[in-house]
C-alpha cells in the first residue's frame, strides 16, 4: 500500500512539473516572426520613401532645367536654336523617364522591391549623370 502512494505521489508531481513546464520559448520564436516581418515591412517603406523623395528632388532640378533651357531659347540665336532644342528634348525625356519609374515605384509590391530598388537606382543615376553634363 506505501508503494502504491508513494507512486502516486511521484506520478502527480510529474504531471505537476510536466504541467508547469515554461513554455516563453514557443512566444519568443512567434514574437520574433512577427517583429521580423513588422522590420521587413518597416524597411521596405522607408527604402520606398527615400527613393520617391530622390525621384521628387530629381524631377524638380530638371524642371528647374527645363525652365532655364526654355528662358536661354527664347533669346537665343538661330544657330543655337538647334542645340537648345536638343538639350532640351534630352531633358524632357528624362524627365518622362522619372515619371514612369514613379508610376512603377508607386504600383509596386514588396515582394518585387529588390530588383525595382536597384533598377531605379540605376536609372536615377544615369539620368544624374547625364543632366550634370
Amino acid at each position: 500500500m506505501k508503494t502504491i502512494k508513494f507512486l502516486t505521489f511521484l506520478m502527480l508531481i510529474s504531471l505537476t512539473w510536466i504541467g508547469c513546464e515554461d513554455r516563453t520559448k514557443v512566444k519568443v520564436e512567434a514574437t520574433e516572426d512577427n517583429n521580423t516581418e513588422a522590420t521587413l515591412d518597416d524597411a521596405y517603406r522607408t527604402s520606398r520613401t527615400n527613393l520617391e523623395k530622390s525621384i521628387v528632388d530629381l524631377r524638380n532640378s530638371i524642371d528647374a532645367k527645363i525652365v532655364a533651357v526654355e528662358n536661354e531659347f527664347e533669346t537665343a540665336t538661330d544657330d543655337r536654336k538647334a542645340e537648345i532644342t536638343v538639350r532640351l528634348d534630352g531633358y524632357r525625356k528624362h524627365r518622362n523617364d522619372l515619371d514612369v519609374l514613379a508610376k512603377r515605384i508607386a504600383d509596386s509590391t514588396a515582394e518585387g522591391w529588390a530588383d525595382l530598388e536597384r533598377e531605379a537606382g540605376q536609372v536615377i543615376a544615369d539620368i544624374r549623370m547625364a543632366i550634370d553634363k
